[in-house]
């Protein structure tokens, strides 16, 4: 829990009395103290190097009224990333330096830009390449951390993914939109107000010029941080309906928040808009084939002998289950294709597999490698896309495991002596 004044005074007396009558260098570092977070100090200078990081994602002037209406925000961000880093290696993690060079590397690319042009933007106002070094730690040991512990215990029923499919089943065909967020939990029926409030300062921040991603990367309590806040591509049903009613109104390149849902406030970026694609379903051909082998240069008289055999073997196709027990009398090839989608197919299978009803071949089909009959076993129209099932299906996942990594973080607020300057 957050300690305040009398905690403060004491603590910060014991300190004096620690350091005994040192230098006066040393009393200087004593009064440079913003915050400690159980043993570990954080420095005014930390506090200092991290506002101007924030600042510089929205290329501001930093003022002392900017520096001021931000402070209270990025002290419990960082104070929060001390609890996170904390935890992480008394549970055996640590992050390398290399680790570090890729997460880097990644926003620099989200960016479009290169890693010297991002540190080059950051020495622009005074912040230490370490600074954005150390928030990058500790996002990726929080990352690894949530995702060890809690990954297994994470469940996603089929019923929960159909549920999910069906609301955007009843959108098919009207807008898909391209969304970023920025999820700030209240964790406390007493920190609303705070909450929103800080919701605000970062809506000014960001209709001030600052990138939705810097700001997002630095604040969002969602697991979608890690990735500047981009959830992709969503349609109406997918979130929450707060949310949805907001995105419906909002113009390419506008923000909407603070947006509060029983979670927490979002802050709802929106990159771009595009027509959905109807989600139908698919149609799912499971077939199998005979094989009868003949080389393109094959002459006339083989090619003639080949289809006569191919034409032989589709009067001894009567089942799917024939195929099976007759397979080895002709090519390697021959035996079951398995569940596929029309798409798959080449044209020529796709238009003969088109004209018959399961149970049914097709007249052998000439390809380099000889001639095909195909059997079509069963035909089921309409089935989920399986990409569209397995991106929901991680969605729902990683909403899980938002929720689990905020009630970790706020046990450990909890459970921590942190006392504030």
């Amino acid at each position: 829990m957050f300690r305040t004044a009398r905690y403060a005074a004491s603590f910060l007396f014991s300190l004096v009395l620690l350091t005994g009558m040192g230098s006066h260098a040393d009393a200087q570092t004593v009064q440079r103290i913003a915050a400690v977070v159980n043993d570990e100090i954080v420095s005014t200078y930390d506090l200092d190097q991290r506002l101007r990081l924030v600042i510089s994602a929205s290329n501001r002037e930093p003022t002392q009224d900017l520096l001021a209406r931000l402070q209270p925000q990025v002290l419990r961000s960082l104070i929060d990333e001390r609890l996170q880093l904390q935890e992480a290696r008394r549970r055996g993690i640590e992050v390398g330096a290399d680790e570090v060079d890729r997460g880097i590397a990644q926003i620099a690319q989200r960016n479009n830009i290169s890693v010297e042009q991002l540190y080059a933007r950051f020495r622009a106002f005074d912040v230490s390449p370490e600074t954005f070094r150390d928030q990058i730690r500790a996002e990726i040991a929080w990352n690894a951390l949530v995702r060890g512990r809690f990954a297994s215990r994470v469940t996603v029923s089929q019923d929960e993914v159909q549920a999910v499919y069906r609301r955007i089943a009843a959108q098919s065909g009207s807008e898909q939109y391209r969304v970023s967020e920025i999820f700030l939990a209240i964790d406390q029926p007493g920190r609303a107000a705070e909450v929103r409030q800080n919701a605000e300062r970062l809506i000014e921040q960001l209709r001030s010029g600052a990138s939705f991603a810097s700001i997002a990367s630095q604040f969002s309590e969602s697991t979608s941080a890690a990735n500047g806040g981009d959830i992709g591509w969503v349609t109406r049903g997918q979130l929450d309906p707060v949310l949805d009613r907001a995105l419906a109104g909002l113009q390419t390149g506008m923000i909407a928040g603070p947006l509060e849902t029983e979670a927490g406030v979002y802050i709802l970026g929106l990159a771009d808009k595009r027509a959905a694609q109807p989600v139908g379903g698919q149609t799912r051909l499971t077939l199998s084939q005979i094989v009868v082998p003949v080389t393109p240069q094959a002459p006339a008289d083989e090619v003639a002998a080949a289809q006569a055999r191919a034409s032989e073997a589709r009067r001894r196709m009567e089942s799917c289950e024939a195929v099976e027990s007759i397979r080895a009398d002709y090519s390697p090839l021959s035996g079951a294709l398995g569940a596929l989608t029309p798409a798959d197919l080449p044209p020529a299978f796709r238009s003969a597999v088109a004209a018959v009803a399961p149970g049914e071949t097709t007249a052998p089909i000439r390809t380099e490698n000889g001639f095909h009959v195909l059997m079509l076993c069963d035909r089921e129209e309409n089935t989920p896309d399986p990409q569209l099932m397995e991106r929901i299906e991680g969605q729902l996942r990683d909403q899980q495991l938002t929720v689990l990594a905020r009630r970790y973080l706020r046990d450990l607020r909890r459970d921590s002596t942190i006392v504030v300057r």
